[in-house]
């Protein structure tokens, strides 16, 4: 067990690790997500235009709150900030399987939620990437982003994977049972937050 703190070093922090399982659940759920979007923006329209929209309005709120967002991180708890934006994610996702599985879901409503997600996102990777050091201290942050960056890899990978089973499995509903699951995904980060002590 020491020769495994040793190795891993952030783990030796209970609220670190807590912090790591639910995020490696929640980023799976991620990248579920962010395989099905554009498949079904183009499903819906055929038109490779509004696949260029989606990415737009998803990644314009990190150009415009990436700063503001910094400054706010750092007058404010990090974890109560990650919570919170956490949660305005999961709600998003909830929207997005709500209208799939309703069958109105429509490009307009895919633009509108990407950006909120988009939103959310700028915010909540800063407080997140800020909190590292309040759960593990500063020696063993370089394995904490280390492992950070690990689980982040290992869902690139897990997310569409498991997407083409659910597409494959649910033809018609697929991707409305993806952004449920990705909405379910974030539960165990969100959870798991509110046993994680910060100073």
């Amino acid at each position: 067990m020491s020769k495994f703190s040793g190795r891993f070093p952030a783990f030796a922090s209970r609220d670190f690790s807590i912090f790591w399982v639910g995020q490696f659940i929640s980023l799976i759920g991620t990248w579920m997500q962010n395989t099905t979007l554009p498949y079904l923006a183009y499903r819906l329209s055929g038109r490779p235009l509004d696949l260029g929209l989606v990415g737009f309005s998803a990644t314009l709120p990190t150009l415009l709150l990436a700063l503001p967002g910094g400054v706010l991180v750092v007058r404010l708890d990090k974890r109560r900030i990650v919570i919170v934006m956490q949660t305005i994610e999961m709600i998003q996702a909830f929207a997005l399987a709500f209208l799939a599985l309703a069958g109105v879901i429509q490009i307009w409503h895919i633009v509108i939620l990407s950006f909120v997600l988009g939103s959310a996102s700028a915010i909540e990777i800063t407080a997140r990437q800020a909190m590292l050091i309040e759960l593990v201290g500063k020696p063993a942050l370089p394995n904490a982003i280390a492992l950070q960056t690990t689980i982040f890899n290992a869902a690139r990978v897990l997310g569409p994977s498991l997407t083409a089973v659910v597409l494959v499995l649910v033809k018609n509903q697929g991707e409305g049972w993806a952004f449920f699951i990705n909405g379910v995904s974030f539960l165990f980060v969100i959870v798991g937050l509110f046993f994680v002590r910060t100073p």
